[in-house]
This record gives structure tokens, C-alpha cells and sequence, in this order.
């Protein structure tokens, strides 16, 4: 929803698109409250990053007893990608230098590190991450919406 006469701009973590894809997901109906909500004015943008990821997770049959197929998961990235309000992510100049700071600060290692990019993205814009992850906290100066189920 615009705030204050400024539209928040929504950077949605893996997590969050694999919840709305998936009604058999734990948090779907959470995430898909977002969504309408959000829908309703805020921008959205996704970094290649995580679309890589969603179609990563979404697909893997070690992840889900009927993983999707490439039909369904374009499907969808094709359907947020048609949203008025979403705009095609572009790399800010700045990523890399927040994308460093943050893994040092926190010694980012493993998972962790696709996370401090997320949310190197999300500082670059000004931008929020939006998510079910609690490690976003960790990251200092990262605006982050945590979904709760």
C-alpha cells in the first residue's frame, strides 16, 4: 500500500514466491495475504537471483513429492512479472559494495550469502526484503518484512 505518499518498494525472498506458488506450502495463505495487500499499490521487484531460486526450489523433487514443472513455474514468474506494479530488477552500481559489507559483518558462509545478496539488492534500491526468514536480521540497515504464519 503507498505510506505516507511513497510507494514501498517489495523485494520477496524465495520463501515467500515458493508460498504463494504452492498451496500445499505451511504459509501459503500468509503469503498470499501479502500479496493481495501488497497488490494493492506497493512495487515489486525481483532480482534474477531469486527467480533462480524459486525456480530451483520449486522444481526439485527432493523438495516437494509433485515438484512443479517448467510449464507451472514460468507460468507464475510470468504472472508476477505481468503485475502493474512490478518492475524489472536492475543492479544498482552500489550492490557489490553492500553485498561485501554485509557478508563481512556478519561472516556470511553457505546459505547466508544468497541472503546478504537479497538484501544487498533491497539496501541498493531502498528497497524492503519480505520474507519467513529470520536470518534477514542479522543485517544491519536492511528494511525487512518478516511474514509470520
Amino acid at each position: 500500500m503507498s505510506r505516507g505518499g511513497w510507494r514501498a518498494v517489495n523485494i520477496p525472498d524465495v520463501n515467500v514466491l515458493i508460498a504463494i506458488f504452492r498451496p500445499d506450502h505451511a504459509h501459503h495463505d500468509r503469503a498470499v495475504e501479502w500479496w493481495e495487500d501488497a497488490g494493492l499499490g506497493d512495487s515489486l521487484t525481483v532480482p534474477d537471483v531469486v527467480w533462480s531460486g524459486f525456480v530451483r526450489t520449486a522444481t526439485n523433487p527432493r523438495a516437494w513429492e509433485s515438484p512443479a514443472t517448467h510449464e507451472q513455474v514460468w507460468a507464475f514468474v510470468r504472472s508476477v512479472m505481468d503485475q502493474p506494479t512490478y518492475a524489472r530488477y536492475l543492479d544498482a552500481f552500489d550492490t557489490m559494495g553492500h553485498f561485501e559489507r554485509l557478508c563481512r559483518d556478519v561472516g556470511a558462509i553457505g546459505n547466508l550469502v544468497s541472503d546478504a545478496y537479497i538484501a544487498a539488492c533491497a539496501t541498493s534500491l531502498g528497497a524492503q526484503v519480505v520474507t519467513f526468514d529470520r536470518d534477514y536480521r542479522r543485517f544491519d540497515g536492511v528494511r525487512v518484512l518478516e511474514l509470520s504464519a
